[in-house]
């Protein structure tokens, strides 16, 4: 991660975090504004941390642009992709599978949001697309909002 990315990508991973932190969530950042640990550090972090989902931001230099959940050959992530495809459509961005270790390294569902372009429009777009898919979920559920 060079300097531009990790500015860029602070400012969604910060978005994304007070929006949700506002719904009752507690968000956990895997690393400071000014560091760039390597994914597999920041998947063992949230490992230790025992969240129930992750979310990742990048700037998409060296893959298509998407919203990446775990997948390989022999298996992947159901609920990554769930996740993958409900930020996805608020991002107008493809959910794609890949096998890298911020995806693979994580033990709760993850996704890295990986586009040309990353701010804080970015982040608030992300927690929408949580928030749809959580509402979707509820509803299947017979649950209410309150």
């Amino acid at each position: 991660r060079d300097e531009k990315e990790s500015a860029s990508t602070w400012l969604a991973a910060v978005t994304f975090s007070k929006i949700i932190q506002d719904l009752g969530a507690t968000p956990v950042l895997s690393r400071s504004a000014d560091t760039a640990p390597a994914q597999r550090v920041r998947a063992t972090r949230a490992n230790r941390s025992g969240v129930d989902f992750i979310v990742s931001f990048s700037l998409s230099m060296d893959q298509e642009p998407g919203v990446y959940y775990f997948a390989s050959a022999h298996s992947s992530s159901h609920a990554g992709a769930q996740l993958a495809t409900a930020i996805g459509e608020r991002l107008g961005a493809r959910a794609a599978g890949m096998a890298i270790p911020m995806l693979k390294d994580t033990r709760s569902p993850a996704v890295v949001i990986a586009l040309p372009m990353v701010d804080e429009q970015t982040g608030g777009a992300a927690a929408q697309g949580l928030i749809d898919l959580f509402g979707r979920v509820g509803e299947e559920a017979g649950l209410s909002p309150t």
